[in-house]
């Protein structure tokens, strides 16, 4: 067991390079964001936001390192604090939903416990069991804001989809006042009650 272990951080650290010190140790995902920004790191290298899935078990999330590219860094102009203490947002969700735009991708959308000032969720698309230089991983897609929280929620439902919860769910409902249609209503207790 411990020589596959051996291999794997091996794997790990020729493909994430700068997640890793001269020592061989892991870089907190700070301390390579720091290292992304001073540009010490190579134009469109990944990052490895965390080794598992800590924080995510509740989603179902498959328990592999997570990953996150310069693109999904960039790409809708999320506010740094929120980037930087990822792992820590990823912890503190507060619901999960199965993607229905990307099944194929076995893909969650996390719903973070941030807003912007209009008070819209941030929201973290994940794509599961991807493959990155024959390693499986994890990969944040994307990091973005969500408008009408409550439609993307019933409209999971109505298609299907999963919603997984956890301890800060039924709280966070609460206090955002979600009000959902009425034929919808069941539909979201049942799929809470799994």
């Amino acid at each position: 067991m411990k020589k596959i272990k051996e291999n794997i951080n091996t794997n790990l650290k020729s493909i994430y390079k700068n997640a890793f010190d001269k020592n061989g140790n892991f870089k907190n995902f700070k301390q390579q964001l720091k290292d992304f920004y001073n540009h010490q790191t190579y134009k469109g290298e990944k990052l490895l936001v965390q080794l598992n899935n800590s924080g995510l078990e509740y989603a179902n999330i498959t328990n592999v390192p997570l990953e996150i590219t310069e693109h999904a860094i960039k790409s809708h102009n999320i506010p740094i604090n929120i980037i930087e203490n990822l792992p820590q947002e990823l912890k503190d969700s507060v619901l999960a939903l199965d993607s229905i735009s990307r099944p194929e991708l076995n893909a969650r959308i996390i719903i973070l416990n941030k807003t912007n000032i209009d008070g819209s969720p941030y929201i973290v698309a994940i794509h599961q069991k991807r493959n990155s230089n024959n390693y499986c991983i994890n990969k944040v897609s994307s990091i973005y804001e969500k408008n009408n929280i409550q439609n993307f929620i019933n409209q999971t439902i109505l298609k299907g989809g999963k919603i997984y919860k956890n301890e800060k769910t039924n709280s966070w409902l609460l206090f955002n006042k979600l009000q959902l249609l009425k034929e919808n209503n069941q539909l979201l207790v049942e799929q809470l009650n799994k």
